[in-house]
C-alpha cells in the first residue's frame, strides 16, 4: 500500500529503511510503551524489523521534507478477547502498534498518517474495526485515540501495566478536518466560553438552590468557574457545594468539568445528583455539549451519582504527572463522558 497526505508519504517498509528504524526504536521510553522487551542492540533489532516486513502489514511514516523514516503503523491481527464479543465476530479488523521518533512528536504526524489509513481501509471495505491499546498514564495516546473517535472497550494487565482497550468502528468513523499541525499533541481546548452570565448567579430548584459564592477566571490550566452553595429550600441549611468549569482542556479531561461535596449529616439524599441537573442548563448556555466527570476509581457514592445522570464510563486511568493537580500518590480516577 502506498498513501499520501499533504505531508507525509505512508508505504510498506524495505530494507534500506533499517538504519532510520533503528534511530528511534532504541529510545527506551518508546520501547516501554510497546512493550519491545527483547530488542537490546542492532541484531535484536534487525530481527524485530525482519519479522514485521515478513509476518505483518508495516508502514514506513516519511515526511516529504525530508524523505526520512521517522516511525511506523504496524497493523497486527486483532485481540483474541475482542472477536468474543458478538460486535466484532466475524468482522475484519486489526490491532495497531505505533511508533515515532522522539524528536518528531508534537507535530501531529501520526494523527495525520491514521486518518489516511483509516479512510483508506474503511472507505475500501478493507477493515471493519482497529482496535488500540495504551497504557493507562499515557496522556498523549489517550488523546490521539479520543480525537480520532475511538470508544473505550475495556482493560487488560500486561507485564505489569494496566493497558486501555480502544475500538474504532467504520460505522463511527466519521472524516473531520485534517490533522492538526500544532505543537501539541493534546487536544486543543474548546473556544473560549461566554462570560459569566449573571442570570445563573442564583440556579432556583426544589427542593433545592444553588447560591453564587465565587466566580472564579481561572488560570490558563484551571478553567474559568462558578462555584455555588447548595441550599436546601425547607430549612435554608447549606448541604454543600458545586462547581461548574467552563469549557475544555487537557486538564479539564482528568478534574472534569463539574465538582461537587456533600457536607456528612446531609448525605444520602441525592442532593449532589440534583444539583447536577440543575447546572445543565448553565452549561449548554455557555455553549458545552459535553461535559467530563471525573472521580476516585474507589469512591462509589460519586461514581453512581455520575451514573445516575446518564454519564458514560471512558476508563480509569492514573492521571500522568504533566497533569495540573498531579501529586505524589494520586489515586486512580474513573473518567466519564455526558453528552449534553
Amino acid at each position: 500500500m502506498y498513501l499520501e497526505t499533504n505531508r507525509l508519504i505512508l508505504r510498506s517498509y524495505v530494507p534500506s529503511d533499517f538504519d532510520d528504524y533503528f534511530a528511534y526504536i532504541m529510545d527506551s521510553e518508546l520501547q516501554r510503551m510497546l512493550g519491545l522487551n527483547g530488542v537490546s542492540d542492532r541484531k535484536s533489532a534487525q530481527d524485530a524489523f525482519q519479522w514485521l516486513m515478513d509476518h505483518r502489514k508495516f508502514f514506513a511514516i516519511i515526511p516529504k521534507e525530508t524523505q526520512r523514516t521517522i516511525g511506523h503503523i504496524c497493523l497486527h491481527p486483532p485481540m483474541e478477547r475482542l472477536l468474543e464479543d458478538p460486535r466484532f465476530s466475524g468482522k475484519c479488523g486489526y490491532s495497531l502498534s505505533l511508533a515515532i521518533a522522539k524528536s518528531q512528536r508534537r507535530k501531529g504526524y501520526m494523527e495525520e498518517a491514521l486518518r489516511c489509513v483509516f479512510e483508506a481501509l474503511f472507505d475500501q471495505r478493507k477493515a471493519d474495526f482497529f482496535d488500540y491499546e495504551y497504557q493507562a498514564s499515557n496522556a498523549a495516546s489517550h488523546a490521539l485515540q479520543e480525537k480520532l473517535g475511538f470508544r473505550y472497550w475495556g482493560k487488560e494487565q500486561f507485564d505489569g501495566c494496566e493497558l486501555n482497550i480502544c475500538v474504532l468502528c467504520r460505522e463511527d468513523w466519521v472524516q473531520t478536518a485534517p490533522a492538526s499541525r500544532s505543537d501539541n499533541p493534546i487536544p486543543q481546548a474548546s473556544p473560549t466560553p461566554a462570560p459569566f452570565r449573571e442570570e445563573f448567579f442564583e440556579i432556583p430548584g426544589d427542593p433545592l438552590s444553588l447560591q453564587l459564592r465565587e466566580l472564579n477566571p481561572g488560570d490558563g490550566q484551571a478553567l474559568p468557574f462558578y462555584w455555588w452553595r447548595i441550599v436546601r429550600n425547607a430549612d435554608g441549611a447549606e448541604v454543600g457545594s458545586i462547581s461548574l468549569r467552563l469549557g475544555h482542556n487537557y486538564h479539564s479531561y482528568y478534574n472534569g468539568n463539574v465538582g461537587y461535596e456533600i457536607e456528612e449529616p446531609y448525605q444520602g439524599h441525592h442532593y449532589a445528583f440534583l444539583a447536577c441537573q440543575m447546572l445543565l442548563d448553565a452549561a449548554r448556555q455557555h455553549g458545552m455539549d459535553k461535559l467530563y466527570f471525573s472521580c476516585n476509581h474507589d469512591n462509589a457514592a460519586s461514581y453512581k451519582t455520575i451514573e445516575r445522570l446518564g454519564a458514560r464510563l471512558l476508563e480509569e486511568l492514573i492521571p500522568p504527572e504533566d497533569y495540573c493537580f498531579y501529586f505524589d500518590g494520586i489515586k486512580k480516577h474513573r473518567i466519564y463522558l455526558l453528552e449534553l
